[in-house]
Formats: C-alpha cells, sequence, structure tokens
C-alpha cells in the first residue's frame, strides 16, 4: 500500500548493546523520520 508506513527492523540486537552502534542506529531513525513521506509504502527497512 502506497501510503503505509515501514516497518522498521534493527539489523543486530546483539549489537544493540554497543553505544556506537546504536548511535548509528539512532542517527538512521531521525533520517527516515525526517524523511518519511519519501519511504511510505517501503515494506521494511533495516537500521542501520
Amino acid at each position: 500500500m502506497p501510503t503505509s508506513l515501514p516497518v522498521l527492523t534493527i539489523g543486530s540486537l546483539d549489537r544493540f548493546s554497543d553505544r556506537e552502534y546504536r548511535e548509528q542506529c539512532a542517527v538512521r531513525l531521525v533520517d527516515i523520520l525526517l524523511d518519511l513521506e519519501n519511504y511510505r509504502g517501503v515494506g521494511r527497512i533495516f537500521i542501520p
């Protein structure tokens, strides 16, 4: 569906305890949120 929001998936939960990895995830998430209209209709996005 072209108006649906994407499903965001963290690529590696094993690395989520690493601060640098969490920061990369956060930056990618903010990038997606700021440009959300371009991501509508995309099924799934893996971050980072």
